[in-house]
């Protein structure tokens, strides 16, 4: 079996950061305890596994997959299922009126990182 140098996780997410903990004792009982979790912008996580500086995610958007120029495995069966909602209360005069749309959190982690 070969070991896993460095995964990245998305830094500022708390649910990536527990799962990063609990991953590396899941690494180190099937003999890998080497393993380090290495907390990034999640845009700059693809960044680093198309250079090499990492070689996997711990979570990754499907969307997003087009970025990668290097070869990857996706687990078969996810360990988590994260779905994210947004909700909206309408309070007369408050906000602008008309549709809204969402960002997949690009617009986010760029201004974060």
């Amino acid at each position: 079996m070969r070991c896993p140098q460095r995964l990245a996780f998305v830094d500022n997410d708390p649910l990536t950061q527990r799962e990063a903990e609990s991953l590396k004792a899941i690494y180190a009982r099937i003999g890998c305890p080497d393993v380090t979790f290495v907390g990034l912008p999640g845009r700059r996580g693809v960044t680093a596994f198309n250079t090499g500086d990492v070689q996997g995610e711990l979570m990754r958007l499907p969307a997003v997959e087009v970025e990668y120029t290097r070869p990857f495995l996706r687990v078969a069966s996810p360990v988590n299922h994260v779905v994210g909602r947004l909700w909206a209360r309408s309070v007369p005069g408050q906000g602008a009126p008309g549709p809204f749309g969402f960002v997949l959190g690009v617009v986010w982690q760029e201004q974060y990182g």
